[in-house]
């Protein structure tokens, strides 16, 4: 069984979190091992000076180079030809197929995220073509939720966006990865909060997301607390409101809002 890649892919900086492979020395200095705990740090440049260049290195230090050409400072379209290059070859030919799904996301989210002009399009295809390839990687499933943030967001007519949401919706109900089923909702939050202005539905997903097993970061979630309290308020159902207001506040103690939300707990007990 493959080991794991030493990585988690994030929003903007490809992933935050980095774990040693197994059975490596992370002291040895110059191996890829120190060069991934490099990238842990956001040191980009070093590392990319450690991983091996050559087209015949093992598929996990060419994703290590990769990644690092992303994040190396500054940004040019060299360093990002030759990620996207290398990531195009370990998606369709790495043995580990692991390497293969992390190496075909990677790839999708150049055209979203790295370029300097975003390729709507061919980001969305690439997201699709992810998902389409690896509908049961928990991976995959996330890259069908990112094909619905490039698509369902555009411009369009009403009806045009009605049809896409609604064949989003029917593919999008085979997800079951938790991690896929907390972006979906998130996403599903966002599109009812901000295209279909229906805060009923908003509300709705934002529950499925808090209640869910994926971890959230804290910052991230106290602010979902904070938008399903207040949803929940606008929506005449205060005992819910309470809830997640209460929820917020055993959560925190030194959160700018936390004066709002005990003035809007003592506003409810005291119409009660």
């Amino acid at each position: 069984m493959p080991h794991p890649i030493p990585c988690r892919l994030a929003a903007l900086l490809l992933f935050t979190t980095l774990a040693t492979p197994p059975g490596a020395s992370a002291r040895e200095p110059g191996s890829p091992d120190e060069a991934w705990r490099l990238m842990a740090g956001l040191r980009f440049s070093e590392a990319r000076a450690i991983f091996p260049a050559r087209a015949d290195a093992p598929d996990l230090d060419r994703l290590g180079r990769a990644l690092s050409l992303l994040g190396a400072q500054p940004k040019t379209e060299s360093n990002i030809n030759q990620a996207e290059q290398i990531l195009a070859d370990l998606a369709s030919g790495a043995t580990d197929p692991d390497v293969v799904v992390r190496a075909a996301l990677l790839h999708a989210r150049i055209p979203h995220v790295h370029r300097q002009s975003t390729d709507w399009t061919e980001a969305a295809r690439r997201y699709l073509a992810v998902y389409e390839a690896h509908p049961e990687h928990p991976l995959g499933q996330r890259a069908l939720v990112r094909h619905g943030i490039v698509t369902l967001f555009r411009p369009m007519p009403p009806e045009e966006f009605a049809s896409l949401f609604e064949s989003y919706l029917a593919v999008s109900a085979a997800l079951d990865h938790p991690d896929a089923l907390r972006d979906l909702n998130w996403l599903l939050a966002s599109v009812h909060e901000r295209r279909l202005f229906d805060p009923a539905a908003t509300l709705r997903h934002l529950e499925v997301l808090l209640a869910g097993s994926s971890p959230i970061r804290e910052i991230t979630r106290l602010g979902l607390l904070v938008q399903a309290g207040e949803l929940a308020r606008e929506l005449g159902d205060p005992a819910k409101a309470a809830r997640y207001y209460r929820e917020f506040l055993a959560t925190t103690i030194r959160d700018s809002r936390v004066y709002f939300i005990r003035q809007r707990l003592a506003e409810m007990e005291a119409s009660s």
